[in-house]
């Protein structure tokens, strides 16, 4: 059970988004202002940053609008057309099932202007339209998240806009048609242990083209999946076993989701981002705080549970972080605050990150911008405080157009230190 559960987790929790994301169909749902819901094959806007209302998934970002599209490709081929971005910041991350990310596409890729997408299944044998960029997946479902960078509070009319500008059109015998009716979904169990796991899946993988590496897993795994679809454990299988081993699994990976990739002053740098290949385990602790993260030639995302001396982040404390100069980006930065179940965490002043669109940060090697992360008010004139809950909370650092120092491991964030003289 310890092995489905690492193996596993990442498929699972994808669908459990694309459920949350597309179902039922008609009617939406009510869902919070800032989570991009809709329908299969429909854009859905979230029209305001993310905030503690979010509950779409784990870690979402503070910095853009999100515009995301869950594509049934068993009824494309679709084409995706959007606006003229300018010099604002954008990406279309293209993201699968395993919850892996192959491609983005946007202002580092093609400026302000991106050209029209051709989604498809592999089995389309027809033509590629020219000047499409050409996006093929071998499973049922694929995922377009969008996110359009908001400069200020101010500037949110203006990528509703853009927003309202992205369409999606299927592809028929070289025509634009509009996209039919929303194709229906297998019913995805709900529940928790590992009976519940073990169903949900079941479920995830039927519509996954899983690689030769998955397939050999999923081999070893059937039985066990496919007692547990019985109404009682067949004679055979210990039930409390099964537990525990549900449990052990969860617990592996929680420690590898607070210590995968390079450790630097208590951040853990994933310079891989999806790109897992057969490592299931880093691939199940991406999955737990951090899922759907695009490649790392478009953004790095450090994480930090710990602060530098190892101590595990909590607000009942106070932290430091001394910043001498901005991160080498091309796009943008931020540092935002989650509670440990991967949800922004309401505060007095309605902040949920920090980054370079944040007033008052200057940088010197004199007068270095300092980040109080705590849970009170700080004392200090000039500092920049990120509040805290009264508990566990990590920390997720983006790092949007990282350069090559970024991207090879030179640059690293700068320490978290505990702060005994930040607090009233």
């Amino acid at each position: 059970m310890v092995k489905a559960y690492v193996w596993g987790k990442p498929f699972v929790d994808a669908a459990k988004i694309r459920v949350f994301f597309t179902r039922p169909a008609d009617p939406l749902p009510p869902r919070a202002p800032s989570v991009a819901g809709n329908a299969l094959n429909r854009f859905g806007h979230g029209r305001i940053l993310a905030d503690p209302a979010n509950k779409s998934g784990v870690g979402p970002n503070n910095d853009t609008l999100y515009s995301n599209v869950t594509f049934d490709v068993t009824t494309g081929p679709f084409v995706v057309t959007t606006p003229d971005f300018g010099d604002r910041y954008y990406t279309f991350s293209v993201a699968h099932p395993d919850s892996s990310t192959t491609a983005s596409y946007g202002s580092r890729t093609h400026g302000g202007k991106l050209p029209p997408l051709f989604i498809h299944s592999r089995g389309y044998a027809g033509p590629v339209p020219a000047g499409m960029i050409d996006i093929e997946t071998a499973d049922r479902y694929l995922h377009l998240w969008g996110r359009v960078l908001v400069r200020s509070s101010q500037d949110i009319p203006a990528v509703h806009k853009l927003q309202d500008a992205m369409k999606i059109q299927r592809y028929v015998d070289g025509r634009l048609e509009p996209v039919g009716p929303p194709p229906d979904q297998i019913p995805f169990p709900s529940g928790d242990g590992a009976r519940a796991f073990l169903r949900q899946l079941a479920i995830a993988v039927e519509d996954m083209a899983l690689s030769p590496q998955d397939q050999a897993v999923w081999r070893r795994l059937e039985p066990l999946v496919e007692a547990a679809q019985a109404t009682d454990w067949p004679a055979g299988y210990d039930t409390d076993t099964i537990e525990r081993g549900l449990a052990d699994g969860k617990a592996i990976v929680t420690r590898a989701a607070a210590s995968f990739g390079k450790a630097a002053g208590g951040w853990s740098v994933n310079l891989a981002g999806a790109r897992f290949g057969s490592d299931w385990l880093l691939r199940a602790a991406i999955a737990k705080d951090q899922i759907f993260v695009t490649i790392p030639e478009e953004a790095i995302y450090p994480i930090a549970r710990t602060a530098a001396d190892g101590s595990v982040l909590d607000g009942h404390n106070a932290y430091r972080i001394s910043m001498t100069a901005p991160p080498p980006v091309r796009g943008f930065w931020s540092i935002t605050l989650y509670d440990d179940k991967g949800a922004m965490v309401a505060n007095p002043i309605s902040r949920y990150s920090v980054g370079n669109r944040t007033p008052g940060l200057k940088f010197s090697a004199d007068e270095p911008t300092e980040i109080i992360i705590s849970h009170s008010r700080p004392q200090e004139a000039g500092a920049v405080w990120l509040p805290a809950p009264k508990g566990p909370f990590y920390l997720m650092m983006r790092l949007y157009g990282p350069d090559k120092a970024i991207q090879s491991g030179q640059w690293l964030p700068p320490s978290i230190q505990p702060s005994r003289k930040s607090l009233q």
